[in-house]
C-alpha cells in the first residue's frame, strides 16, 4: 500500500491551464512593477542628496514564485481535487450494502454515513442496482430488496442508530436466496464491534461477492458502561471499550432534573479494553441521581438510568444499646451484613422516624413506646419498610405490630427436653423475593416464633423451615411493608446470622425498599409504579429520563 493515497480530479480539462504558467512568467519577468511616487513638500531641502532606494527594473523572483504558485493553486482548485478517486470510479456490478446500526455505530455514525453516500453515487454513476441491509432491525425478518440508488439514498437518510445490539444471524437470513455465483459487490459498515460472530459473518458476505469492510476509526469506537455502583461518598462507574490507543472517557452524573450532580473520566491505557471512573458523590444527594452517561462517544450503551435497585441506600438500624458486646449485639451481626449493601445509618429508633430512610431494622430488643409505636406505624403507611426480628419479647405474643398475631412462648428445636430436631431451610418459592438464593446446608433453626394461625389473609410467607413453619412473613401496611423474621439477629436462635444467606436475604429486601410497596407481586408492583408516575413523577417513567 503506498504511503500517500493517490489523487484523482474531477476535472482534469482544467489542468491544461497549467501549460500557461511560464507565459504568465515571462509577462511579470518583461513588465516592471510601477515606480512608487512620495509626495513631500520640502524637495528643495534634499536637492543635493543622492537617491538612497531605487526601483527595480525586474519583479523580484520570490514575488514571481509566490505568484506563479498562487496561480497553480487556483487552477488546481478548480479542477476539482479528489483525494482516493477510485471511490467515485462508477461500479460495475450491484451493489449489497450491509450496514450496522446499532448502539454502538452511534459514535462513528457520521462518518458511515458518508461512507454509505459515496457507494451509492458510484452505484448511481454506474447505473447498478442497490440492496441495503442493516443489522440492527427488530421490526420483523430482515428482507433484501434491490432498488435504485434514488430510492437507496432517501432510505439510507432516514436510518439511524438504534438503542440495541446487531443481530447479524437475522440478516444472513436474508440473504440466504442469494446466487454465491452472481457477480456483486459488497460494502459492510462494522461498527467495530466485530468479534467471533462478526467474523463468521465477514466470511458468509465473502462467499457472496466481492467484500470490502469499512471499520470505524480510533475516534470513533464505542464505549459502554458496565454496571454502575453507588458507594457512600462515591460513584462507581466501570466503563469497556474494543481496545484503541490511551484515552479517557468522560462521565457525568445526572439529577433528576437534569442538572449535572459531578463528573469525572475513566482513563485507559494503551491497549486496555477496561477502566473505571470513581466520581464523589455526598451520601446526600445520592438519592437524586437519575442516570450516569458517558459525554464521550454518546451511545446507548454509554448511558445507564439509575434504578432503585442500584442505589446505595440509606437504611436505618435502630440502636439497641449492647455495644459493650459486640458478638452478642444484634447491630453487629445487621451492621456487617448491610456493610457492602447500603449506607447504614445506626441511630435510636426516634432519631430515625425525624428523618427517615427507605427501611428500618428492628431488633426484638428496641422497646416501643406508645407514642414511638405510632410515629412507625405513619412511616409504614406512608410507604416505608420495616424489617423486625424476633425475640423474647416478640415470643411473649403482646405485640401487635407484626404481620401476623403471634403465639405465645414461641417454639423451641432439638431441646433437652424437646424430641424435635433443629431444622434446616426449605427452597425459596418462585414468588419470594429470596428466590434463587443458594440455601447453605449447614444453617439451622433452634428456635423460632410462630404464627397464631396459618393462612392468615394479606400474610406472604417468604421463606419456611424444612417442616413448612414461617422464618420469614410480610404483609402490607398502607403504602409500605412490614417484614418480620421468626429468629433472632444474632446466633442464639439460628446460625443464619453467621451465613452469606443471612446477608444475601437482607440484600434483597434493601432492594424491594426502594419501591413504596411490597412488589412481591405485579399487581401490587404495578399500581406502586403507576401511583408514583401520577403524583408527577415525570422524571420516573424509562423513556423520558433516556429521551429528555
Amino acid at each position: 500500500m503506498p504511503l500517500l493515497p493517490a489523487i484523482g480530479f474531477e476535472t482534469p480539462i482544467v489542468l491544461a491551464a497549467l501549460a500557461a504558467l511560464p507565459l504568465l512568467w515571462w509577462l511579470m519577468r518583461a513588465t516592471p512593477p510601477a515606480p512608487r511616487r512620495l509626495a513631500f513638500p520640502f524637495i528643495r531641502l534634499v536637492m543635493d542628496e543622492a537617491a538612497t532606494e531605487e526601483t527595480p527594473a525586474r519583479t523580484p523572483w520570490w514575488l514571481m514564485a509566490l505568484r506563479l504558485a498562487l496561480a497553480a493553486a487556483l487552477i488546481l482548485a478548480a479542477a476539482g481535487p479528489v483525494l482516493n478517486p477510485q471511490r467515485l470510479a462508477p461500479l460495475d456490478r450491484p451493489l449489497l450494502l450491509v450496514i450496522d446500526d446499532g448502539w454502538a455505530s452511534a459514535p462513528g455514525w457520521q462518518a458511515m454515513l458518508r461512507t454509505a453516500r459515496n457507494a451509492i453515487a458510484r452505484a448511481d454513476a454506474g447505473r447498478q442496482p442497490i440492496g441495503l441491509l442493516t443489522t440492527a432491525a427488530r421490526t420483523g425478518p430482515a428482507r433484501l430488496d434491490m432498488e435504485s440508488p434514488e430510492e437507496a439514498a432517501r432510505r439510507l437518510e432516514a436510518l439511524a442508530p438504534q438503542p440495541w445490539e446487531t443481530d447479524r444471524s437475522a440478516t444472513l437470513e436474508a440473504l440466504a436466496d442469494l446466487d454465491p455465483g452472481a457477480p456483486r459487490r459488497i460494502l459492510w459498515l462494522t461498527d467495530g464491534l466485530a468479534g467471533t460472530d462478526g467474523t463468521a459473518f465477514g466470511r458468509a458476505l465473502a462467499e457472496l461477492g466481492d467484500l470490502a469492510i469499512a471499520e470505524p476509526g480510533a475516534e470513533a469506537l464505542p464505549f459502554a458502561l458496565g454496571r454502575v455502583r453507588i458507594e457512600p461518598g462515591h460513584v462507581v462507574v466501570p466503563v469497556q471499550r474494543p481496545g484503541g490507543e490511551a484515552v479517557r472517557a468522560e462521565a457525568a452524573v445526572i439529577g433528576r432534573n437534569g442538572e449535572v450532580l459531578g463528573a469525572g473520566a475513566a482513563a485507559f491505557e494503551a491497549g486496555a479494553t477496561e477502566a473505571e471512573a470513581r466520581i464523589a458523590l455526598p451520601v446526600e444527594v445520592q438519592d437524586d441521581i437519575l442516570l450516569v452517561r458517558l459525554t464521550s462517544r454518546a451511545s446507548a450503551g454509554a448511558t445507564a438510568l439509575i434504578d432503585d435497585a442500584s442505589r446505595f441506600k440509606r437504611v436505618g438500624l435502630a440502636e439497641t444499646g449492647k455495644g459493650s458486646q459486640p458478638l452478642l449485639s444484634p447491630d453487629h451481626y445487621l451492621a456487617a451484613a448491610l456493610a457492602d449493601l447500603a449506607h447504614v445509618e445506626a441511630a435510636p429508633l426516634e432519631a430515625l422516624l425525624a428523618r427517615p430512610p427507605g427501611l428500618i431494622l428492628l431488633d426484638d430488643s428496641v422497646g416501643l413506646l406508645p407514642e414511638t409505636r405510632a410515629a412507625l406505624t405513619a412511616f409504614l403507611e406512608g410507604g416505608g419498610m420495616v424489617v423486625r426480628f424476633a425475640g423474647p419479647t416478640l415470643a411473649k405474643g403482646d405485640d401487635t405490630l407484626v404481620p401476623a398475631p403471634l403465639r405465645r412462648g414461641g417454639r423451641t428445636l432439638g431441646g433437652a427436653l424437646d424430641w424435635t430436631e433443629p431444622q434446616g431451610l426449605q427452597a425459596f418459592d418462585a414468588a419470594s423475593p429470596f428466590a434463587g438464593l443458594p440455601i447453605p446446608e449447614d444453617v439451622v433453626v433452634r428456635r423460632q416464633v410462630l404464627a397464631q394461625s396459618e393462612g392468615e389473609p394479606g400474610v406472604e410467607n417468604w421463606a419456611r423451615l424444612a417442616d413448612g413453619t414461617p422464618l420469614v412473613t410480610a404483609r402490607n401496611i398502607g403504602k409500605g411493608l412490614l417484614v418480620l423474621f421468626h429468629v433472632s439477629a444474632t446466633p442464639g436462635w439460628s446460625d443464619l446470622p453467621l451465613s452469606g444467606l443471612f446477608q444475601g436475604m437482607l440484600g434483597r429486601l434493601v432492594a424491594l425498599a426502594a419501591g413504596s410497596g411490597s412488589g412481591s407481586g405485579p399487581d401490587g408492583a404495578g399500581e406502586t409504579l403507576a401511583g408514583r408516575l401520577a403524583a408527577g413523577g415525570a422524571a420516573l417513567a424509562p423513556r423520558f429520563a433516556l429521551d429528555g
